[in-house]
């Protein structure tokens, strides 16, 4: 075995032989397997493909079996990951520690500027791009620039009839002592069309 590996667990006195790396995709990654499944399956046109049910038994079981390995595989690898953070020195690991803690706090200052600068200029946090004042300053000129280009002109207001009746809402008192006949005369002057 020329291609091969080997690890020793000191907890659990295991070891581990790495062969020839199996080429598995890793959700991180994004990577895809490549498989051949066109002989495999069953046609229509023969009731059990090309290879017979004994074929197509051993194809499946074959695939099982390949699952199986890859989940054990990235078992070892979270196994072999510990080891490896295990003899790391204490120093590294807050070394790590503070880097990440690092990259939040640029986030959060990005994410707290975004919002001072959203809230000045009245435009959504969510639709400003960029890192720096300025960038987040320029994108919200360019929203409220593009929102007043997109305004839709107000309606033209209403002039009101002024055929002698006013509004209750207005306050004003109708002088007129007699609300009946005139309301008796416009319904007569409505009926006759005019």
């Amino acid at each position: 075995m020329p291609d091969t590996e080997t690890a020793v667990s000191e907890t659990t006195n295991t070891t581990v032989v790495f062969q020839e790396p199996i080429p598995v995709a890793d959700d991180d990654q994004g990577g895809a397997e490549e498989h051949d499944n066109t002989a495999a399956e069953p046609t229509e046109d023969t009731p059990h493909g090309e290879l017979g049910d004994g074929g197509t038994k051993a194809i499946h079981a074959e695939r099982e079996a390949r699952k199986a390995a890859e989940k054990q595989l990235r078992e070892v690898r979270a196994a072999l990951k510990e080891y490896e953070d295990r003899d790391k020195t204490e120093l590294q690991l807050l070394r790590e520690k503070a880097e990440a803690a690092e990259q939040r706090a640029v986030q959060a200052e990005q994410e707290r500027l975004r919002q001072k600068v959203a809230s000045e200029k009245g435009v959504p946090a969510s639709r400003l791009a960029g890192t720096t004042e300025d960038e987040l300053m320029a994108a919200a000129d360019e929203l409220l620039a593009w929102r007043e280009q997109s305004k839709t002109p107000p309606p033209p207001k209403r002039v009101p009839t002024t055929d002698g009746l006013k509004s209750g809402a207005s306050g004003v008192e109708n002088t007129n002592p007699d609300l009946k006949s005139l309301a008796a005369e416009k319904l007569r002057r409505l009926r006759a069309g005019g």
